[in-house]
């Protein structure tokens, strides 16, 4: 994985500075698998005790582009959880999963 400032760097080795600079690093970041999954995880843990949601964002994860296969494996858990509790453990397990990132922005197979 790389760092944001890698990123940042490559793209300004390539001459994108400025605005496009700006623009190219807020395309990378709102297509971050990680983005997608802590929105997703928000989600969840708000209507934790409505299964109906709760199916619906797994399914919903389950389409996010690049998603890491550690959280993919974790998404039956989810889905199998009957009470909030059993909800938010399996919430801090994909969050896990997720492992560190740099601000919240994991690139993955941006790189």
């Amino acid at each position: 994985m790389s760092t944001l400032s890698n990123i940042v760097s490559a793209l300004k080795s390539a001459g994108v500075t400025g605005s496009a600079l700006t623009t190219a690093v807020s395309v990378i970041a709102s297509n971050s698998p990680t983005a997608a999954v802590q929105s997703a995880c928000t989600t969840i843990l708000a209507n934790s005790a409505n299964p109906a949601v709760v199916k619906d964002m797994v399914t919903k994860m389950a389409e996010i582009a690049n998603l890491p296969l550690a959280v993919a494996n974790l998404l039956p858990t989810l889905e199998a959880a009957t009470t909030p509790l059993q909800v938010v453990e399996a919430v801090q397990a994909i969050e896990t999963a997720l492992g560190p990132s740099v601000g919240g922005l994991n690139l993955g197979a941006w790189i």
